[in-house]
């Protein structure tokens, strides 16, 4: 996890220009990714190609340029099932979705609830989070700890996994809950023009959410550090100011 060093970098983008184009920092230090400046005026064509059936082909350098055989096909056993898992996942919230809209169960959620309409919206919400949490849990729990764990890419117990999951559905509880409270009781004062009103409070809220979201959230679930590796750190801090990209903090989780 990098922190940019905005202030440094609107300092270095300060350029007077007159020169001819040239490659940025970031491609110049990797001569084999791209090639600036193609002769010919058919670097375009040239760096987009498409991709076959044996080989991954991103610009001018194909997947088996850079890793070994068996690596590619490790990372696709590692992929393949996932793939299928996000699948079944979204069939899963769909039809409880599905269900609850147009079946028997949306009833029994109804029954279930009751109090004044912002109380309602909000247990509804919560209700509806959750039924789709459960459902989808077994699937969820090999998606994000039983298949990262086996791949070595995790080390969190069952527990803490659990215990995130549920940070998660308290944290969409009550951001959902706080929307759909704002849509119905724009709907409910302004039985006409409540889109208009609704419409700039969405995208009020979802510009909000990006800036402080991952500020308030990512602390929640993760605990960084500095890189403790300062040989390191130093190399990387040199290649983010060669990228035009310098930065002020170098973190890990």
């Amino acid at each position: 996890l990098v922190q940019p060093d905005e202030q440094r970098r609107a300092g270095d983008d300060g350029d007077g220009g007159g020169g001819a184009p040239q490659c940025t920092p970031l491609l110049g230090e990797f001569p084999r990714l791209l090639a600036c400046g193609e002769p010919g005026g058919n670097a375009p064509s040239r760096h987009f190609r498409s991709v076959d059936v044996t080989k991954l082909t991103y610009f001018d350098v194909s997947a088996s340029d850079l890793f070994a055989a068996d690596e590619i096909e490790r990372a696709r056993r590692y992929h393949r099932p996932l793939y299928i898992a996000l699948g079944v996942d979204l069939v899963l919230q769909l039809t409880v979705l599905a269900l609850i809209t147009f079946g028997p169960p949306g009833d029994w959620l109804r029954d279930a609830v009751s109090g004044p309409w912002w109380l309602q919206t909000l247990e509804l919400t919560a209700l509806v989070l959750a039924a789709g949490v459960l459902v989808r849990l077994p699937l969820s729990a090999w998606r994000g700890w039983a298949h990262e764990r086996r791949w070595g890419f995790s080390t969190q117990s069952l527990r803490g996994w659990l215990w995130d999951v549920f940070k998660g559905l308290a944290i969409g509880v009550a951001v959902t809950g706080i929307g759909l409270v704002a849509l119905v009781g724009s709907a409910r004062l302004w039985p006409v023009w409540w889109p208009v009103v609704a419409a700039p409070g969405a995208a009020l809220l979802a510009l909000v959410l990006s800036l402080f979201a991952p500020l308030l959230f990512e602390r929640l679930f993760n605990r960084f550090w500095p890189l403790p590796d300062a040989e390191l750190a130093r190399e990387l801090r040199e290649l983010s100011v060669r990228a035009g990209v310098p930065v002020r903090n170098m973190l890990v989780s």
